[in-house]
């Protein structure tokens, strides 16, 4: 099958480069690595690599043309491959439709992100997995800027428009960005009279990058076991009175915690625990399976977007038993009981 080979992105700010000169030419035999052509930009000159292995086959590009970046300049493959659907304008044979990027099914962030959803909260977020509570359907996460901002743009919000106006609004930070830059601003929050509420998501581990270990995990990244930073003392250590640790599926209880500490006019810290579902060694012994019969086709489990559910032809809902690990999110907020826990 070919290969298209993607005019590169030089820099933040380019859209389009220009090709000086083609090195070369349908029909020779190109090695991943190999210099095809070279392009510049208005600031340098720059050669293209080729990405793929194979024959040329087919140039998109000539010499002086502008080429727009990350499209295909020419495609590689083997001789009598097709090369339709990769030069820019033509249809492309009909392929698997895209999926936006979601959360991990069972993952802890879901629960916190639909409590948050339906007080309908404000979030300044951060850098991590969770971030995803941005797009649909959680939708609630309203900033990112860098780590750790989370919480000094809460603080920030507060000194500019006063503490009234961030009544609705939290700082969401995970537990190893937390311990990576959010302490600092935490301390900003106490030291400077702030009145925000911060909500830890404690799944202890570094997700988003490969589950390092950090300060608060009890492990250095060699595996040495060392003592584990505890957060809620951490927390208290600052003078911080309002500190609160909660499982991050005890939606019932989040939500009442929530309520209460945006409401107090002092720093508040919510730990929200519950381990990484992809952490190596977790071992799930329930499935949530669906009671077809007692369904009142309402949607309310699909609401978080748990890619475990999918909705069937008359309504009611399939529950993915490959996916699904029993964290009982769907469960909790069906009212029909229509969704039943089952012993694995």
């Amino acid at each position: 099958m070919a290969e298209g080979v993607l005019m590169p992105k030089a820099g933040i700010t380019v859209e389009e480069c220009v090709i000086t000169e083609w090195l070369k030419k349908p029909g020779d035999n190109i090695a991943v690595g190999d210099i095809l052509f070279t392009y510049e930009t208005d600031k340098a000159t720059f050669e293209c690599e080729s990405t793929a292995a194979g024959t040329l086959l087919e140039i998109f590009y000539n010499d002086g043309d502008e080429v727009p970046v990350l499209v295909n300049v020419c495609a590689i493959g083997n001789p009598g491959d097709s090369t339709v659907g990769l030069k820019a304008g033509e249809e492309a044979p009909a392929a698997a439709p895209g999926r936006p990027p979601i959360l991990c099914p069972g993952c802890p962030h879901r629960s916190v992100y639909y409590v948050l959803n339906k007080l309908k909260m404000h979030v300044a977020g951060d850098i991590g997995c969770y971030t995803l509570g941005a797009v649909a359907p959680l939708s609630v996460v309203d900033s990112v800027i860098c780590m750790g901002a989370s919480i000094s743009s809460l603080h920030g919000m507060e000194k500019a428009k006063g503490k009234d106006y961030i009544k609705n609004w939290v700082a969401v930070i995970g537990d190893s960005t937390f311990m990576h830059t959010g302490i600092n601003s935490l301390m900003n929050m106490v030291y400077n009279q702030g009145t925000g509420t911060v909500m830890i998501l404690d799944n202890s581990t570094t997700g988003m990058t490969g589950h390092q270990d950090h300060a608060a995990t009890g492990k250095t990244l060699m595996g040495e076991e060392v003592p584990a930073i505890n957060i809620y003392h951490m927390c208290k250590a600052m003078g911080i009175k309002n500190v609160v640790e909660v499982s991050a599926f005890d939606t019932a209880a989040l939500e009442k915690i929530i309520k209460e500490e945006v409401a107090k006019d002092e720093v508040s810290v919510i730990i929200t625990k519950a381990p990484c579902v992809l952490l190596k060694g977790n071992k799930f012994t329930t499935k949530c399976v669906p009671v077809p019969e007692k369904c009142k086709k309402c949607g309310m489990c699909l609401r978080p977007g748990c890619p475990a559910l999918t909705k069937n032809a008359d309504g009611t809902i399939s529950i993915d038993q490959t996916m699904c690990n029993g964290c009982g999110l769907c469960k909790g907020i069906c009212k029909f009981d229509a969704i039943e826990t089952v012993e694995v």
